[in-house]
């Protein structure tokens, strides 16, 4: 009876479903989810590279150390596992530095916790959560975005339903735009810590392998994986540095995987290898004395880039210490701090190297010493008394060397030299002799080998510059010269062009642009974007540094510097946009005016 007329009353049924929608509906979203496994390349790429390669650098770091400890090598055991504490040092000093001027505004607790986190062991758990918070981020924004395309229009029957599916909807993008944000903090926040393990622990730990190398003539399966490790380190994580640790103008940074490693890894890979192989070469000779010319490059790019210095101390005194390896410090947009200091680097490399070659060739002391294991470098040659004839090859000698060697070498008969253990320059496995060994060269002057090998990096480390100045500084501040190079360069051109997903609303326009830049083609171009990015052509220009597009709007089209273009520079542009911008001004001052006023505005005086 109750049943009969429950559904007789039409009212009730009404409400009665309106209820149940209600609660269905609001249940949509949280019910909403997505796979615990899903696919994702920028998780994976992190995992396997900034979780496992660290793992796996730090576990062959320790083994290396191992080995040598075994071979009775104790003072490149002991520096070996050094090294990978030098993180945890350098950020000691680090924010010691910001102390003194005055820069750190973190509380003493936070500030312990970051020095803390880059000591051995505690950076894997660190980058361990940092995956985990990284998923959980990404899984959110998956889970909104798959109830925003589960939504249809057909679901809206009445005006109480578009009302509570709006809400739904609403709820799903803020949660969309919150996750998102948290992703792009955490992994802006990781380049920090990355900072000081790639070139604290990865760079010198790659430059003293090599540098032992260079020197014994032997290469172990445990030193090529070694060296691999620390370069692929390094090398990513200066990559990864360039484009997404933060700048004083961007708290926040994002850039695609496929720019990361199709664009900026392999121009890295160029500009690390000549900077640690002259590293490495020059410690082999030097030996201690390194330290010294160390120093001297470390003065030297301070002074060249004193004007930088002036403004922020502590993060051009980081930036030049990591360009000693990579350059890959920014600081700020449009400052020319990157360019400057990178290819400064690159030069004082040049010179360490031509500085190497006259020490060497002016009587430095390259001699071994049995006693204390002092090899002497493998592309270091003695003259010998061979009856066979040879170029190069690698002897080793029974009796003790010193600071005489070549009077030892000279007085020997040729029997004797014909009778010395002598191998290929460089041979595989571990060496187990006690004996000191030595290059004997024939027929080819002692300076050759050492010159053909600075030849060589020195025509690396132009490219290096050739590629910071046309290559990196470019993908660094201009999404518009990334977009052009994904399209044209391999293997980036197997793929859709480059771009983030804030750039897909608007690169196609602005490319369009470029293609054909008219005065209707920016009215109409102006128009499709606020109306998809609620922003004007100039607002991203000015934000994202398109230089080349801002040249063509002022000087092709004649717009006018208006006070709000002015406003919109000096509020949103970098240095270098508004140092244009000025200088421009100041032409038109000058009395260079353009001979058409766009949309009848008139220029300021």
């Amino acid at each position: 009876m109750y049943y009969s007329h429950f559904r007789d009353n039409d009212s009730y049924i009404t409400t009665l479903n309106h209820i149940i929608n209600y609660n269905y509906r609001s249940n949509l979203y949280a019910s909403t989810n997505v796979p615990c496994c899903s696919f994702d390349v920028k998780l994976t790429l992190f995992a396997l590279f900034n979780v496992l390669l660290s793992t796996m650098d730090l576990g062959s770091d320790s083994w290396q150390s191992y080995v040598y400890h075994e071979n009775q090598d104790f003072n490149w055991s002991l520096t070996t596992i050094t090294i990978v504490f030098v993180p945890f040092a350098t950020r000691c000093i680090t924010e010691i530095l910001r102390s003194a001027f005055k820069k750190n505004r973190k509380g003493p607790w936070k500030t312990l916790k970051e020095i803390v986190q880059h000591l051995p062991i505690f950076q894997q758990v660190i980058h361990c959560l940092c995956l985990k918070n990284l998923k959980a981020a990404k899984d959110q924004m998956k889970k909104s975005l798959k109830f925003y395309k589960s939504f249809k229009l057909e679901m809206i029957t009445d005006e109480e339903n578009r009302k509570q599916y709006l809400e739904l909807i609403q709820a799903a993008a803020d949660e969309y735009v919150k996750a998102e944000k948290k992703y792009l903090e955490i992994m802006t926040e990781f380049q920090q810590m990355k900072l000081f393990e790639a070139f604290g622990e990865s760079a010198p730990q790659a430059a003293f392998q090599i540098a032992i190398i260079l020197q014994v003539g032997r290469i172990s399966g445990a030193q090529i994986f070694t060296i691999f490790t620390s370069l692929m380190s390094l090398t990513l994580g200066a990559s990864e540095i360039l484009l997404m640790m933060a700048t004083k103008d961007k708290t926040v940074r994002d850039a695609s995987w496929k720019t990361t490693w199709f664009l900026v890894f392999p121009s890295m890979l160029m500009v690390v290898i000549p900077r640690v192989l002259s590293i490495s070469l020059i410690m082999s000779y030097t030996k201690e004395y390194f330290l010294i010319i160390l120093a001297m490059f470390i003065v030297l790019n301070l002074v060249i880039n004193h004007d930088h210095l002036k403004r922020d101390a502590p993060e051009v005194i980081v930036g030049i210490l990591t360009n000693t390896f990579a350059s890959c410090i920014v600081i700020q947009e449009g400052s020319g701090f990157y360019k400057k200091s990178g290819m400064a680097s690159s030069l004082l490399h040049i010179l360490a190297i031509i500085f190497l070659c006259l020490i060497v060739g002016t009587g430095f002391n390259i001699c071994p010493d049995t006693v204390i294991n002092r090899p002497a470098p493998i592309l270091h040659c003695f003259e010998g008394n061979f009856s066979a004839d040879f170029t190069m090859k690698r002897c080793e000698w029974p009796t003790m060397l010193s600071s005489n060697c070549q009077d030892i070498f000279q007085n020997n008969e040729q029997s004797y030299f014909d009778g010395l253990n002598c191998t290929s320059l460089l041979t595989t496995g571990q060496s187990i002799s006690d004996k000191s060994s030595v290059t004997f060269c024939k027929d080819i002057p002692w300076w050759l080998p050492l010159t053909t090998a600075s030849v060589i990096l020195v025509f690396m480390h132009i490219v290096s510059i050739l590629l910071i100045n046309k290559a990196l500084t470019k993908v660094m501040r201009s999404t518009i010269h990334v977009f052009r190079m994904s399209k044209s360069c391999f293997p980036a051109s197997l793929f859709k062009p480059i771009l983030t997903q804030e750039e897909e609303n608007h690169m196609e326009d602005l490319s369009d642009f470029l293609r054909q830049p008219t005065k209707t083609k920016f009215k109409k171009i102006n128009r499709n974007l606020k109306n998809n990015t609620g922003e004007e052509l100039l607002d991203l220009v000015v934000r994202n540094d398109h230089f080349e597009v801002m040249n063509i709007i002022l000087d092709n089209l004649y717009v006018p510097i208006s006070t709000k273009m002015l406003e919109k520079v000096i509020k949103k542009g970098s240095p270098l946009m508004i140092k244009m911008i000025l200088a421009k001004k100041k032409d038109i001052i000058q009395g260079e005016e353009p001979k058409q006023i766009f949309e009848g505005e008139r220029n300021l005086k």
